[in-house]
């Protein structure tokens, strides 16, 4: 007989992403098993890693599309954590999501036979709550969990992605709240690495013309041991405008700040992709 807790919670919809590896602790059946006996709804498909197809963005964009999906699951072996290539995907997908549906909407991550800690991932999926199958109840915790506020906050900017196989990689920047009197934005210098694109438009819509003020290219900045590529305008970025530019490849970092010169006070970021 179901208890009015496991009741309260039918009509759940989780979203089960699946990079379990060749000899996971827990298979994907008996894993979806025990997330429906505690009511959930369940969808989802094995992770796709192809970084060069864009994969992640199709997910990214189903997830931030389908307003019934309550909650993303990300089940992960430890080999399949440590990847660059699966982090870089998971990122972008996770931001993608965020920017649409909202910081509140919940990214769980499940080490399969391993804790994983929030420390040790990059920027972007910093605030995802990490559970491992390692503890018996771990489906009872992630019950638990949905019934708690998120503790994730967004930040004052906004960094998106607009991506498919056709028109490739673009980054997407803007102020969450007020405004930017220009920017400049790029990417770590790697083989194969390039910004080809910059565009300023409306948020959420890559613009097909653009008008560029005093734009800037072949900027070159440095971070530590790392050294960026960065370009550069000086169009007014209100809440609901955004500077996009298009990279070539699979950067490990991504940098922007206020544009050259300029009196506003912003600091500069790096977020780490991997």
């Amino acid at each position: 007989m179901q208890t009015d807790h496991t009741m309260a919670i039918r009509g759940k919809r989780i979203w089960i992403s699946w990079l379990g590896g060749e000899n996971p602790k827990i298979g994907p059946q008996e894993l979806t098993l025990k997330l429906q006996q505690k009511g959930f709804q369940t969808y989802g498909s094995d992770w796709i890693n192809d970084n060069a197809k864009l994969a992640w963005a199709d997910l990214g964009n189903t997830l931030a599309d389908q307003e019934e999906i309550d909650l993303w699951l990300i089940c992960v072996d430890e080999s399949s954590l440590q990847s660059t290539d699966i982090r870089f995907g998971l990122s972008l997908c996770a931001t993608i999501i965020r920017e649409s549906r909202g910081f509140q909407f919940p990214i769980y991550l499940l080490g399969l036979g391993f804790e994983p800690g929030q420390e040790d991932l990059p920027l972007l999926l910093k605030d995802v709550v990490c559970f491992t199958s390692n503890t018996p109840s771990w489906d009872a915790k992630i019950l638990s969990s949905t019934y708690r506020k998120s503790k994730s906050e967004a930040p004052p900017y906004r960094v998106s992605v607009r991506a498919n196989s056709s028109f490739g990689l673009w980054f997407e920047l803007g102020p969450r709240e007020g405004s930017w009197d220009g920017i400049m934005a790029g990417v770590d210098q790697m083989d194969g690495i390039k910004i080809t694109h910059h565009a300023v438009g409306p948020k959420g819509v890559l613009p097909e013309k653009a008008t560029m003020e005093y734009p800037i290219q072949g900027i070159v900045a440095e971070a530590g041991d790392d050294s960026f590529t960065l370009w550069a305008a000086k169009n007014h970025l209100g809440e609901d405008q955004s500077y996009y530019f298009k990279v070539e490849g699979q950067p490990s970092k991504l940098m922007f700040g206020a544009y050259p010169g300029s009196s506003q006070e912003m600091d500069m970021q790096v977020i780490n992709l991997r």
